[in-house]
């Protein structure tokens, strides 16, 4: 930050322009992350939502803090995805929520754990 603090003082700014710079670097910083998690007692139960901080969601999905996930503790995360704007996190995660999300995530998994096991040398 020296560097950027030298620059700005021969530019004629001022330090608290340099620091309201740093502060905007830290908002810009914060992701959203839309995450679906997978039930460990019942591997048909899943779950998805919406956080700024996925290792404490997730924690308190699995302390049975979160009333909608509570009856089926414990919680694995499948996947997660990030995003730097909050209003097209919110609305990944309404679309996942929809039938067509839904049919979208079973089919990108199903996809995707086909690709992981190895492939039928039958015929050969």
């Amino acid at each position: 930050m020296e560097w950027l603090a030298s620059k700005k003082a021969r530019a004629g700014c001022n330090l608290a322009n340099t620091d309201a710079f740093r502060y905007d670097l830290t908002r810009v910083a914060l992701m959203h992350y839309v995450y679906i998690l997978q039930s460990e007692a019942d591997e048909r139960r899943f779950h998805t939502g919406l956080t700024d901080d996925l290792r404490k969601r997730l924690g308190r999905h699995n302390a049975g803090r979160v009333p909608h996930t509570a009856k089926w503790t414990p919680w694995r995360l499948k996947t997660y995805i990030a995003f730097h704007d909050r209003s097209r996190a919110s609305g990944f995660e309404l679309y996942l929520k929809s039938a067509s999300g839904r049919a979208f995530a079973g089919s990108a998994y199903k996809r995707r754990r086909n690709q992981a096991t190895p492939r039928s040398t039958r015929g050969i």
